[in-house]
């Protein structure tokens, strides 16, 4: 099904291609630095990126001069580079998944184009930089918008290898391309292709993938190669820590999220288990996916009822997603993003759906499932727009209503229009309608709710700018019942001198709740008369209604809502002690 080009053509689907990747870098810009960083996985990537640029330290990443083996280097290696090159920090960790995602955009054009043609490659890149998941994941300082650049570098490698055989080229990238991955994310980097590589050749057994012994044979050394990359930094990483970078991050940070949930992220026996596994992905994909859940449930009925393409593309298309899909919904640990490594595969299959319905190659049950798709896509659009007025109906500043009746008016018109003429079996009208309005739903969220937003939920630059006044970076600073890594972000204070979290020992067990409220603020009480300058950033639950003691004053107070610890509507309350 590949297609082969004229000169002309060539010329015009890079100009395009150009083009497309400059608009999604200008929205994806847009998205960036639109907001401050949301607690809590940005900032805890962010801080470790920005200690280790400070301290120098590029082998071991830390958080608050505190050991961070969650992740590779390789994340705090990219992020490092934006940071030393512009003073805009919350754009600059957040540019490495910008980047990521324009590569793992040009990748999905490139085997989209070599699976079956140009335009359904063209098309794929629009679908998979539109798709919500994507959007969140391209624009927020974590790693897998890097790592989803590597998978598909090694993907490709693999799909070329197919398609016209190794070249010198071949072998070298994969290898590089795994190690990176690895290096990112750690073991997934290695699984995804691994396994999308082995789905394909058995999906495609019989002919249609040909893997030959010398390709096995690369493939493995690429493997070896990738992994041996990996081991040149995680060897001294682990070293250097005594073997505590081994222990948390293999161990608790990758084992352990395999067999039990992180953080909560799934359930908590294992009749939730199997049904977290069973409903958690669908569900996922559904939303994350949006809005090409309209076009989904009809690529897969085309993909497994043979209309799209021939067996080979079916094969590496199915290889690709089913695997990996499959193993996401055993692990113990769910989150939305870990099934974004299909999201290329998926929306190929729908750009390839959307060209044989032109063709009329589709059945009619495919044609059901086009049609069908609405339903998929009315409840998540429903629940975008419940949430954009719910959001502007319970927070405490007023203005709201203005936006809140734009960006909505977009959804509706949006979901309308798209709703119409997939109905009215108008596909790629619909698919039009789905790409530019999702993009400027996105945007105008983007430029009109979203700066109310961050006044309204995100205190913690804020807090940072208002101790930044008062107190020097030599002045320590304590939390008390508020330590969201947003604040150790913004706050910027030396790698040597960490925020830290006021503790009190020897509490009586036999309190009663109040009692156990009274005894802490007593302690409060007791820490604010203490000579020597210090800042504490606490809650005015945590401080009492009570009188400060003469050393300390009240620096200023912020309303908030956690929306990272159960949406609780907290007031927040920065105390200098000895600070004149």
């Amino acid at each position: 099904m590949s297609e082969s080009f004229t000169p002309l053509q060539a010329r015009r689907y890079r100009g395009a291609v150009a083009l497309g990747l400059a608009v999604m870098a200008l929205g994806y810009g847009i998205l960036a630095a639109s907001s401050t960083l949301w607690d809590r996985d940005e900032p805890r990537f962010a801080r470790a990126a920005v200690e280790m640029v400070e301290t120098g330290d590029y082998l071991v990443p830390r958080f608050n001069n505190e050991l961070r083996p969650d992740k590779p280097a390789m994340i705090y290696w990219t992020m490092s580079v934006p940071l030393r090159l512009i003073d805009y920090k919350t754009l600059a960790v957040r540019l490495p998944s910008i980047v990521g995602m324009l590569c793992a955009a040009g990748m999905t054009f490139l085997i989209g184009r070599r699976l079956f043609d140009g335009r359904t490659g063209l098309w794929a890149m629009g679908i998979l930089a539109t798709a919500l998941n994507a959007m969140v994941i391209g624009t927020a300082a974590t790693a897998d918008g890097v790592l989803l650049a590597w998978l598909l570098l090694a993907i490709w490698v693999f799909v070329e290898m197919i398609y016209r055989g190794p070249r010198w080229w071949s072998y070298p990238v994969l290898a590089l391309a795994l190690g990176g991955a690895q290096l990112t994310k750690g073991p997934v980097g290695l699984a995804v292709p691994l396994m999308t590589i082995f789905g394909a050749a058995w999906f495609g057994r019989g002919g249609a993938v040909r893997i030959t012994r010398t390709m096995w044979l690369g493939i493995a050394v690429a493997a070896l190669v990738g992994i041996g990359m990996f081991v040149a930094w995680g060897w001294p990483a682990d070293n250097a820590t005594g073997g505590e970078f081994a222990k948390e991050g293999v161990g608790r940070h990758v084992l352990d999220r395999i067999l039990s949930p992180a953080e909560g992220h799934g359930g908590s026996d294992w009749l939730e288990y199997f049904g977290l596994a069973a409903g958690f992905y669908p569900i996922a994909l559904v939303v994350g996916f949006f809005p090409w859940t309209l076009l989904l449930p009809a690529a897969v009925s085309a993909t497994v009822r043979k209309h799209i393409g021939g067996r080979r593309e079916r094969a590496i298309l199915i290889g690709w997603a089913l695997p990996t899909f499959v193993l996401m919904c055993l692990v113990a640990t769910k989150l939305p993003h870990y099934i974004l490594p299909i999201y290329p595969a998926l929306a190929i299959a729908c750009a390839a759906t959307l060209f044989a319905r032109q063709r009329e190659e589709l059945s009619e049950k495919d044609r059901d499932w086009l049609r069908g798709g609405v339903w998929f896509f009315i409840p998540v659009a429903l629940v975008l727009l419940g949430g954009i007025v719910v959001a502007g109906a319970l927070l405490p500043e007023n203005g709201f209503a203005l936006p809140v009746g734009i960006v909505g008016a977009a959804i509706v018109i949006m979901a309308v229009g798209a709703v119409r003429d997939q109905l009215a079996e108008r596909s790629a009208r619909a698919a039009r309608v789905a790409l530019l309005g999702t993009a400027v739903c996105m945007l105008l969220a983007a430029r009109l709710f979203m700066p109310m937003l961050e006044e309204t939920i995100k205190v913690s630059p804020d807090i940072a700018a208002l101790v930044q006044v008062h107190a020097p970076p030599d002045v320590p600073v304590f939390t008390r019942g508020y330590q969201e890594p947003s604040l150790m972000f913004y706050l910027d204070r030396p790698p040597n001198a960490p925020v830290q979290g006021l503790q009190f020992h020897g509490m009586p067990k036999d309190l009663s709740s109040e009692q156990k409220m009274q005894w802490r603020r007593h302690r409060i009480a007791e820490w604010l008369s203490k000579p020597g300058q210090a800042v504490l950033i606490t809650t005015e639950k945590e401080l009492g209604d009570g009188p400060l003691p003469a050393l300390a004053r009240v620096l200023g107070k912020f309303k908030t809502i956690n929306y990272a610890g159960g949406m609780k509507r907290m007031t927040v309350a920065v105390i200098g002690r000895n600070l004149e």
